[in-house]
């Protein structure tokens, strides 16, 4: 799939903006430097916050991330029956743009929600957005609110991508939103000021207890393949063994929509042109969206495909599109980060931060700990709870290496700041 990266620098003075896009291979906020914010990488100012209650937090960073990364963000469930919500401002306390977003016509990101989570009738999770017109809308205010909707699986990591193509309109009433909704006016990307992910549930029956959510990856993108623009909010989970699930919506312009969907895969890109090449995915070759929902298909299905990268492309038989909505899976960047979580990393002694924990871990695991000279500094003989905690008191600032040996192979660096 073939993707152009944009980075826009924004100047804004009272209520006239100009825009200059400049093509770059960066993205909004990939956490690798250890901190939240997209700070050099992405080239803006932005932080990943979350509510917690009624407090607005600055998500800690964590390791290991997803898709092959050493960084992603970690979020806690929100209390007294709110729902968990994340989201991302370019500057805090004012409205600026989030300029990675300009000249774009895509989002993705990387998210692993609990493994309770369930799926829902319709959607578990909201890509919440706020764009408003980058030349004469109004620097204080956030714009227009639309939502993606999504069904993701609990547990895994997994990719989604938005296309320009929101579900839904705050206080809009009509049945259908249109593609990049707010042309001719403006591009639905160029617009952006701040967007959330969060995690709607049923306030009579809350999932129980204090949990965890991560999030990593945060990327704008151009797609210069022409697709299926009906074919929405894509997702795709990866359990392991070749066993994937991919979620979408799609028949927006009807309230029960009837369509019949196809999925194929393949070890190589597929594009509008070789589709008919690629392989038909077991069991999917005629899939309607899921009973007592209003427009979510989900195919879940096992292929020969276990280490690189597997493609997927969906194809609308209904309405005989000539274009594919695609995602791909990069599986054995996921399968080596896949599971144990070291956080807080870097360790901040000075901020209180006196222990780091590594969480999913098997009963007899062993975790050794070096120096950067390759002395032996912690043995954890073998472990029966996870998580499990390192006392850092009494241990100098500085970066130390971590190898996980068991049921969880994994290895990685721990920075400890006092």
């Amino acid at each position: 799939m073939k993707r152009t990266i944009f980075y826009t620098v924004l100047v804004m003075l009272l209520f006239s903006t100009s825009m200059l896009a400049q093509e770059s291979p960066c993205m909004l906020c990939d956490f690798e430097t250890g901190e939240n914010t997209s700070g050099p990488v992405g080239g803006g100012t932005g932080y990943v916050m979350y509510y917690f209650g009624s407090e607005t937090i600055t998500s800690p960073v964590v390791s290991p991330g997803a898709a092959g990364t050493n960084y992603c963000v970690v979020l806690r469930s929100a209390v007294d029956n709110d729902q968990p919500m994340a989201f991302y401002i370019d500057t805090p306390g004012s409205k600026t743009m989030i300029e990675e977003a300009y000249g774009a016509n895509r989002f993705t990101a990387w998210i692993k929600i609990h493994a309770d989570y369930e799926l829902k009738a319709d959607r578990n999770l909201h890509f919440g957005t706020y764009t408003r017109d980058p030349v004469t809308g109004s620097p204080y205010q956030d714009g227009e609110h639309y939502y993606h909707y999504y069904n993701i699986p609990g547990g895994y990591w997994t990719k989604i991508i938005a296309n320009e193509h929101p579900t839904h309109k705050t206080s809009y009433q009509g049945n259908y939103i249109e593609n990049n909704p707010t042309a001719p006016e403006w591009n639905y990307y160029d617009g952006f000021t701040r967007f959330y992910i969060s995690l709607p549930h049923d306030p009579d029956n809350p999932p129980e207890g204090e949990w965890e959510w991560y999030i990593d990856e945060l990327e704008f993108y151009h797609e210069d393949e022409p697709e299926d623009i009906e074919i929405t909010s894509i997702s795709c989970t990866y359990f392991g063994a070749g066993h994937f699930q991919l979620n979408w919506r799609g028949g927006l312009k009807v309230a029960s929509p009837s369509n019949h969907y196809e999925l194929r895969y393949s070890t190589s890109p597929i594009t509008n042109t070789n589709y008919n090449s690629a392989t038909m995915a077991p069991g999917c070759s005629d899939i309607t969206k899921v009973d007592g929902s209003y427009n979510w298909m989900t195919a879940d299905f096992s292929i020969p495909v276990t280490s690189g990268t597997a493609y997927f492309a969906i194809r609308d038989i209904t309405s005989g599109s000539p274009y594919v909505a695609e995602i791909d899976y990069p599986i054995s960047e996921i399968a080596e980060h896949r599971f144990v979580l070291v956080y807080p990393n870097p360790c901040r002694f000075y901020m209180g931060e006196t222990h780091v924990s590594f969480d999913s871990l098997y009963s007899g695991d062993v975790i050794k700990i070096y120096d950067i000279s390759g002395k032996l500094v912690y043995n954890s003989g073998s472990i029966t709870d996870s998580p499990h905690t390192w006392d850092i008191n009494g241990i100098s600032g500085g970066t130390y290496f971590y190898i996980i040996k068991g049921g969880r192979e994994a290895d990685g660096k721990i920075v400890i700041i006092r």
